[in-house]
């Protein structure tokens, strides 16, 4: 997702519309009012970069349930109502029809598909990023516009043919030139399980405690 006070050429004006309209059909502070600590502070992090155009670049990581998605939409509507414009992107085309006016990464880019931003090389993230400072003729992370990226290491890590470990490992996006300018959120509440049942409550932790190496 990334966000900018200014039209993006680059952008089918017609997906903010769609965005525009889906505002009026809900709560947006309904909507805030239901994030959890974890999710408030990514969410207060994230708008106040957008609001106050620090063109910071962050990365929510949380397992499957711990409401990534609810995150995004809220912050995309949020954002909308206040009059900028949101660029809500997946890389499949399940995952965009979650997302408020979401469009694939291979539609809007011409980039690869995979599930997660953990998944594809971090030579997809960086080729966006490049081409936004050629386009643009500025030398910030993605022309300077907040950017929010999302998903789970604990996940498939990026697919390289025939390759060896170290291959793999270096094609993640951990790798990439941008992850010392990323600013990581961590999500870590199961919002799926039901979390009075013991059973639910001990396998959620199970979840959380499943880490790669600290960030």
């Amino acid at each position: 997702m990334a966000c900018a006070s200014e039209a993006l050429d680059l952008y089918d004006v017609s997906d903010c519309i769609s965005i525009s309209a889906h505002i009026k059909k809900v709560d947006v502070q309904m909507d805030i009012n239901r994030l959890n600590r974890a999710q408030c502070k990514a969410y207060d992090a994230i708008t106040s970069s957008i609001i106050q155009n620090r063109g910071k670049i962050f990365f929510v990581s949380g397992g499957a349930g711990t409401g990534k998605t609810f995150l995004y939409n809220t912050i995309a509507l949020k954002c909308c109502s206040l009059g900028h414009i949101v660029v809500t992107i997946a890389s499949s085309g399940i995952a965009s029809l979650l997302l408020v006016g979401g469009r694939i990464a291979h539609s809007t880019f011409c980039i690869p598909l995979d599930d997660e931003v953990t998944m594809p090389h971090t030579h997809c993230v960086e080729a966006v990023d490049r081409t936004l400072r050629d386009i643009c003729n500025c030398e910030k992370p993605f022309w300077g516009i907040t950017v929010v990226l999302g998903g789970d290491f604990r996940q498939i890590l990026p697919i390289i043919t025939k390759g060896v470990r170290e291959q793999i490992v270096n094609a993640s996006l951990r790798h990439s030139v941008l992850w010392k300018e990323t600013n990581v959120l961590t999500l870590d509440v199961n919002m799926r399980l039901d979390q009075t049942d013991q059973g639910n409550a001990n396998f959620a932790k199970f979840l959380t405690e499943v880490v790669l190496l600290d960030f």
